[in-house]
């Protein structure tokens, strides 16, 4: 590099100092190898059954090593607390039961490989009052359909 100075204020401009020239390090000849980051889990749904929620989620797009485990988390107020933190990598499900009446429950999931931790997956919410009703039985013993529409 060259570098020379030129002074500047109100009284005007100075002359140029002289021309100083300065060599950087050689460039490395090798590159390191790019830092590879473990992106997060993708498109996580809750559902409820009458069991408890079945959560699914697809794996991270972009890894180039096998996920060791999952992590799934909940949160019920403002804290995340882990639920599991050994979802093998090669699933993509995980039942959660024993959950508390009457309560909103937000999950989210995070992947694991080679002690890289994800951001977490989008967050899927469900509550635990939505136990879906014994179906209505008609005379003749066949289900009577239920019709729902949204607004």
């Amino acid at each position: 590099y060259q570098f020379s100075v030129l002074a500047q204020n109100k009284l005007g401009t100075s002359a140029f100092s002289e021309v100083v020239t300065v060599n950087t390090l050689a460039f490395p000849i090798t590159t390191p190898e790019p830092l590879v980051l473990v992106t997060p889990p993708r498109c996580l749904i809750a559902n409820r059954t009458q069991q408890g929620v079945l959560l699914s989620w697809l794996p991270p797009a972009n890894h180039s090593f096998p996920i060791d485990r999952y992590i799934m988390e909940f949160r019920v107020g403002e804290r995340w607390e882990m639920l599991d933190d050994a979802i093998p990598g090669t699933d993509g499900e995980f039942f959660a039961k024993d959950l508390s009446q009457d309560t909103w429950y937000e999950f989210r999931v995070l992947a694991v490989m080679q002690d890289l931790i994800s951001e977490p997956s989008n967050i899927a919410g469900v509550s635990s009052t939505d136990i879906f009703p014994q179906p209505d039985l008609t005379e003749d013993g066949l289900v009577r359909p239920v019709l729902a529409g949204i607004v």
